[in-house]
């Protein structure tokens, strides 16, 4: 019976790191994206909440705005990367930085068009 060092056990069993670096780096790149996205979604919600209630600004009404419906939790880059876009391939997330950028130059919404994009796959 051969026994197999731990280390050893590793590099047999190692992912290969470019494959995983380059992934990862996409999501990095992809990310400030829905950053922006997200901030200019998010103050245009806080002036349209702000106008149906006729209020005022104030660090209250930011805070009761928070509260309702309007107000939509930010993704953070961990759960974006691992549960909204883990079944991308690389071509894929290439394909969705290339589609952000355009939408970014238009002055569009990419976080619309980004979770209207993402369905199920049948695979």
């Amino acid at each position: 019976m051969d026994f197999i060092s731990i280390s050893d056990y590793v590099k047999k069993y190692k992912i290969d790191k470019t494959k995983l670096s380059e992934r990862s780096e996409l999501f990095k790149q992809l990310y400030p994206y829905y950053e922006r996205s997200y901030k200019k979604n998010t103050w245009t919600n806080y002036i349209t909440w702000l106008k149906r209630n006729k209020i005022k600004h104030s660090s209250k009404s930011l805070e009761d705005f928070k509260k309702s419906k309007y107000f939509h939790k930010k993704i953070d880059e961990k759960s974006l990367a691992t549960y909204w876009l883990c079944w991308a391939d690389k071509e894929t997330l290439y394909y969705l930085q290339s589609i952000a950028k355009d939408m970014e130059n238009r002055n569009q919404n990419f976080n619309r068009w980004l979770f209207w994009a993402i369905k199920p796959q049948n695979r």
